[in-house]
């Protein structure tokens, strides 16, 4: 089990949003995501899916810590459901894993890692979604976009899927349930192998709120 290593003073353990570097890093991350992006993009071994209305697609991949949602998308994909194309993937958990306070602190089997850099994590994916929504990567229509998250705010989720619609996306929300004894468990054993690990409050707050907005973020005036 992972435990705290590092004493609560020390520097790894800044908040990495709150770091003179900060700036920097999250303008790299964003510009590196959407550059590599576009040149997989113009790889005609890759085509864009559209639907039979000819509009990009934006899959969410919705559901607390430890649902399976990454097992379920490769199940969907399996099943031809989903079309296994090039999207522009927006994970906040691989944005974490690509911040260097994290990969220190994972190294030293400190399990305050994903802790540290949550907040900077969060708020990068949030605005990798409004430049996909702004921005048509050199097309003259918009690329499908994949964003994996827990959409446990009721409020935030209904304006990501109304945005999304009102850039021209057709929506498709991808809700995954699991009982919360099951995720807590998956996440402690995934905690062992990534060093990605959540407390089981995070974990219960984000489940309860997805189960409480999923209903809405479906109803047919929001997702027609």
């Amino acid at each position: 089990m992972l435990k705290e290593i590092l004493p609560n003073d020390h520097a790894l353990l800044t908040p990495t949003h709150l770091l003179p570097n900060y700036q920097s890093l999250e303008t790299s991350l964003i510009d590196n995501l959407f550059s590599s992006t576009k040149a997989m993009s113009l790889n005609e071994s890759a085509p864009l899916y559209k639907t039979e209305r000819n509009k990009p697609v934006a899959i969410l991949m919705a559901g607390g810590t430890g649902a399976g949602k990454s097992t379920v998308l490769g199940q969907l994909k399996e099943a031809m459901m989903i079309p296994d194309r090039n999207y522009l993937k927006i994970n906040a958990n691989d944005f974490k894993e690509q911040m260097p306070q994290y990969q220190e602190l994972v190294k030293l089997k400190d399990r305050r890692a994903a802790e540290v850099v949550h907040e900077a994590s969060s708020m990068i994916a949030k605005k990798c979604v409004n430049r996909a929504i702004e921005e048509e990567l050199s097309f003259s229509y918009k690329q499908d976009l994949y964003y994996d998250g827990t959409l446990s705010n009721k409020k935030e989720a209904i304006s990501l899927v109304e945005r999304l619609k009102t850039a021209g996306y057709e929506v498709i929300v991808v809700g995954v349930t699991i009982e919360p004894e099951v995720s807590y468990a998956r996440a402690e054993t995934r905690s062992e192998d990534s060093g990605r690990w959540v407390p089981k409050e995070v974990m219960e707050k984000n489940h309860k709120g997805f189960t409480l907005a999923f209903e809405d973020i479906a109803n047919p005036q929001i997702l027609p």
